[in-house]
């Protein structure tokens, strides 16, 4: 008698698998409603009967990464002699693919808003998926010089870790898996420079009478148009004095100047 088996060529962790084969005599005829006994890595897990062609099915679970053996017996000491068949395989950590979106450039801020992301983030986009294309468990991690910089689930949507020193720098970001899936790294490079600041004044009157009080509008944003709330905005004439701008809107007032002529400045 003879036994052969078949499975699949390749076997990922959680992967529900399925072990045919053949029970034939020596004229390869299959031989009908005979009990085989099933061992893995050892030991014995269950019993099969054929079916009325020879054919025997096993269902099985993919539950632990790393190398098995399988092994169908046959023994049945009244007619048929003796007969086995054994297969080593792997059950494999499930491949994942990961990618991130960084910009050569990227532009350097006090804070992430949801209007700027697209600038200022240092990652703008990532996926990190399954040969399922479903977002396997675990977690990024966003590294720099051996520093964790930034570390968040893969169900999250976005990275919030935005350049904070001038200059060229190369992340590693790193998938953190769960049990059973394939760990990846790669890298990111980019160099953080400054973003440009502008200050327009709305104020249009240039000439003020003697004891008049001057008022001095005007609005602050960055080059790619978004407001800037933070940071700290001095005017002055003379000299200069810390002034509010929220909403990136400032306004002051000068009193009591003598005659003559005045620049204001904004920096």
């Amino acid at each position: 008698t003879s036994i052969s088996l078949t499975m699949p060529s390749a076997i990922y962790y959680n992967d529900d698998y399925e072990v045919t084969g053949f029970l034939l005599d020596e004229n390869n005829n299959g031989i009908a409603s005979k009990t085989l006994i099933v061992f893995l890595d050892g030991t014995q897990i269950q019993t099969l009967t054929t079916a009325s062609n020879g054919k025997y099915t096993l269902n099985l679970h993919a539950e632990i990464v790393g190398s098995h053996t399988i092994k169908i017996v046959y023994d049945e000491l009244c007619r048929y002699l003796e007969s086995e068949v054994t297969v080593d395989y792997n059950i494999l950590n499930i491949p994942t693919t990961l990618t991130a979106n960084v910009s050569s450039e990227t532009k350097m801020t006090n804070a992430l808003t949801a209007q700027n992301r697209s600038v200022h983030a240092l990652i703008k986009s990532f996926s990190i998926r399954d040969h399922k294309n479903n977002i396997p468990p675990g977690t990024l991690q966003l590294v720099e010089n051996s520093s964790t910089l930034e570390t968040i689930n893969t169900s999250a949507t976005a990275f919030n870790y935005i350049p904070t020193v001038e200059g060229s720098h190369t992340y590693t970001l790193k998938y953190v898996p769960a049990y059973g899936y394939e760990a990846k790294t790669i890298t990111l490079t980019t160099t953080a420079v400054k973003t440009n600041v502008i200050i327009t004044y709305s104020t249009t009157q240039k000439l003020f009478a003697l004891g008049e009080t001057v008022k001095i509008t005007g609005t602050i944003h960055t080059e790619h148009g978004f407001t800037l709330a933070y940071g700290t905005l001095k005017i002055g004439l003379s000299s200069l004095t810390d002034i509010s701008h929220a909403n990136g809107k400032f306004n002051k007032s000068f009193t009591g100047l003598a005659l003559g002529q005045y620049t204001c400045t904004a920096q």
